[in-house]
């Protein structure tokens, strides 16, 4: 009896050990190389780009205002679509965001998460599209 109690433990207690480790462990069974950043930048764009220009930009840069003449609503349907064939417009609003202009003085900041997630994802999909 004392054995089986002592194993049982034994086994709870590994099992609090092994189990973050393969809950990282590399799904596609890589090498497991990927930083985290790389994970992210892969993200969705309805996850990570979606969330962010709705929060960010959208208020201003719309159907109806169209401020700058930018519509960001009209481009969030599909994403590779809008990446791919809209990749100038993508360009300025990745160096406007990453210089600070955008959103404008006087705004709410975008959260630091989330805007780097949009950004990365952006550069990820820029370069992508870049080489077809």
């Amino acid at each position: 009896m004392k054995a089986a109690i002592l194993k049982s433990i034994f086994c709870v207690s590994v099992s609090f050990l092994v189990l973050p480790a393969l809950l990282r462990a590399d799904p596609g069974g890589g090498s497991g190389s990927k930083s985290s950043s790389q994970t992210k930048a892969t993200a969705s764009f309805s996850k990570a780009v979606q969330p962010f220009v709705a929060a960010n930009c959208v208020g201003c840069h719309n159907t109806k205002l169209k401020v700058a003449k930018l519509d960001l609503q009209n481009l969030m349907e599909d994403q590779d679509y809008t990446v791919r064939e809209n990749s100038e417009v993508w360009k300025r609003v990745v160096k406007r965001v990453r210089s600070g202009e955008m959103p404008p003085k006087g705004s709410p900041r975008p959260k630091p998460l989330q805007q780097t997630g949009a950004l990365k994802y952006l550069d990820a999909e820029l370069a992508r599209v870049s080489v077809k």
